[in-house]
């Protein structure tokens, strides 16, 4: 079954109660379960059936941290809609915030001088491989450059 809209559909609907022995422990505060500490098994969402401590479970989901409407165990999607995997964030190019090029601009300066410095032939490579995918290494060299003849 696939994930639920919203996080109370889920802990109303998703979670079942499990007789635990007080030897089992709750794989996130690792406290073992008792009747203040109560077990609760995910249920109907595919490949997952993982048991929490309920009030773990429930500050995990809650928290609003990257992946909180997960699975703490196997990232299984349990309400929401599914994050964008790694490999599509980055293949999109960077936003532009406040900022950013010149943060853009002061991290290849640093670049820079360190394959100077170092004499590192792969980070020529690797800023040219960043162009070709990005397109702002050209611009940056020509304000660069400008700004060394200015000066």
């Amino acid at each position: 079954m696939p994930p639920v809209a919203d996080r109370e559909t889920f802990l109303s609907q998703h979670l079942e109660k499990v007789d635990r022995s007080a030897e089992d422990s709750c794989p996130i505060c690792h406290e073992p379960y008792s009747d203040s500490h109560p077990a609760v098994r995910i249920i109907k969402i595919d490949n997952c059936n993982h048991v929490f401590g309920h009030e773990c479970l429930e500050a995990w989901l809650k928290s609003g941290q990257q992946n909180s409407a997960t699975c703490p165990m196997c990232r299984a999607l349990l309400f929401g809609e599914a994050l964008e995997s790694e490999s599509e964030q980055e293949q999109q190019p960077p936003q532009n915030g406040a900022g950013s090029d010149e943060e853009v601009g002061s991290l290849l300066e640093e670049l820079r001088g360190l394959q100077e410095d170092l004499g590192i032939p792969e980070l020529s490579a690797w800023a040219a491989e960043q162009d070709q995918e990005w397109g702002w290494l050209e611009e940056y060299n020509e304000v660069y450059n400008d700004s060394e003849s200015s000066d």
